[in-house]
């Protein structure tokens, strides 16, 4: 899953080329990880994180 994300991140910081300057990309990238952090945390949660029967 974080390759997934890795090869995202790289992806959209390619496509991003020069239009942004490096403080910006360094931004993108870790917002991104994060949001994909977020998802992945919700579908373990949405899961695993039922009542035991």
């Amino acid at each position: 899953m974080g390759f997934l994300a890795l090869i995202f991140c790289s992806g959209i910081a390619a496509a991003a080329g020069s239009s942004f300057s490096d403080p910006a990309k360094s931004i993108l990238i870790a917002s991104i990880f994060g949001m994909v952090a977020i998802l992945f945390l919700c579908y373990i949660l949405l899961k695993y994180g039922g009542e035991a029967q």
